[in-house]
């Protein structure tokens, strides 16, 4: 396991120790034993799992702008050589024609 594995691990653990405990203990911080917070749209519960839940819509919306937007895209082209070299060493092509496609890759880009 790498370490933002962990690390991401560590907060939605943490998220999920706060959240309990925010359910255990604002009820009896702020005296919430009325019949009318414990309908269905309002219980003490509700404010901590609708933050948690807007912080997990807007990282994965920035994570997704960023992965989709900025993220550098000649990462996922691989180089012609690259491709030229594993064609060669799976034997799909001789040495000559190695070096014939080689040298016109090599003429093309000046």
């Amino acid at each position: 396991m790498n370490k933002t594995t962990k690390v991401l691990l560590w907060v939605a653990g943490s998220l999920v120790v706060l959240l309990i405990a925010a359910r255990i203990l604002l009820p009896i911080l702020f005296d919430w034993d009325y019949p009318y917070f414990y309908s269905h749209m309002f219980t003490p519960m509700m404010f901590p799992i609708g933050m948690f839940i807007m912080i997990l819509f807007w990282g994965v919306i920035i994570y997704l702008v960023f992965r989709l937007l900025i993220q550098d895209r000649s990462s996922y082209f691989e180089d012609d050589l690259v491709i030229l070299k594993r064609r060669l060493s799976n034997g799909e092509i001789t040495i000559e024609e190695y070096e014939e496609i080689k040298k016109t890759l090599k003429e093309e880009s000046k």
